[in-house]
């Protein structure tokens, strides 16, 4: 009996392991970077940091189709992008706008723009979280500053919703505040700092910032965060991996559990109840004299 059990004990891993798989996009040179899955819509999206193409696979399928949009600019790029409502949102990089897209009717609805007489090439949005409370808010790499926007609102401008030069984050050269979401309720919101590798707590309210005590690996290179309850993944882009962040209760603390390597210059995550999205950009790669023809994002069981 305890053979038999042990037995199927290893048929159960080993289906497990057989789920996991690859959703391909088979676009050369493309490099998507951004990547959000839609509980509405049951499908995962992804936009090409060279060309801003979005693209999108419906649940159970493995290839990323086209998702045309009308009125969409041409050639600007795709970055960071969350869903909500049924809009998706993209961070431009240095186009310094988030775009806005109804992905029901495919079209174009809006964009949020740096303030007038900002140097484009003295910011790169690069990512954005939405909460229920209709409230964006935006990171730039660049610039220490978090912007926020109103949805749906005509204001089109992005106000500065936090100067960082008082709270402690201190910006470098390089690639600075990345990946952004909010906990539970909105109460904070969670961001990392790529060229450093430090987690920051900032209350949505009181606008409280504070540096997350991490113990475990490194979090250097982070890049896209996800987050479901008190379990952050974090895309640790020149690293190849995603790492696994258990919180604390008030998000005060955490530890990295697991750092899950062999990924090809991940940029971007996405969790969901079963699954976790990793997307491959390869950007590593842009650039090169040799043409990159496909692009995958990895479906794995949850870890």
């Amino acid at each position: 009996m305890q053979t038999k059990l042990f037995i199927l004990i290893l048929l159960i891993a080993a289906f497990g392991q057989a789920q996991d798989s690859n959703i391909l996009l088979k676009k050369a040179n493309t490099f998507p970077e951004g990547l959000v899955y839609s509980k509405k819509f049951k499908t995962v999206y992804t936009g090409s940091m060279m060309t801003g193409e979005l693209f999108s696979a419906t649940k159970g399928t493995r290839r990323l189709n086209d998702l045309p949009i009308e009125n969409a600019s041409k050639n600007i790029p795709a970055l960071g992008m969350k869903e909500e409502n049924g809009n998706l949102y993209v961070a431009t990089g240095s186009n310094g706008t988030i775009e806005v897209f109804d992905i029901p009717t495919q079209k174009k609805v809006n964009a949020y723009s740096v303030p007038n007489g900002l140097s484009k090439d003295k910011v790169f949005i690069n990512d954005v979280a939405i909460d229920g409370k209709n409230q964006g808010y935006v990171t730039d790499s660049f610039r220490p500053v978090i912007y926020s926007f109103v949805p749906h609102s005509e204001n089109t401008e992005l106000a500065v919703w936090l100067d960082l030069e008082n709270t402690g984050i201190q910006f470098e050269e390089g690639y600075n505040l990345n990946g952004i979401v909010l906990t539970k309720k909105a109460k904070y919101l969670l961001v990392i700092q790529t060229n450093t590798g430090k987690l920051y707590r900032i209350n949505t309210t009181t606008k409280e910032t504070t540096e997350v005590r991490l113990t475990g690996e490194s979090l250097l290179y982070g890049d896209g965060l996800s987050i479901r309850k008190k379990k952050l993944y974090v895309a640790l882009n020149v690293s190849g991996a995603v790492a696994k962040v258990a919180l604390n209760d008030d998000f005060s603390a955490g530890t990295v559990t697991t750092v899950k390597k062999g990924f090809q210059f991940p940029t971007a995550v996405a969790v969901t109840s079963k699954k976790l999205y990793v997307l491959n950009s390869q950007l590593d790669k842009s650039g090169g004299e040799n043409e990159v023809g496909e692009f995958k994002i990895s479906v794995l069981s949850e870890f």
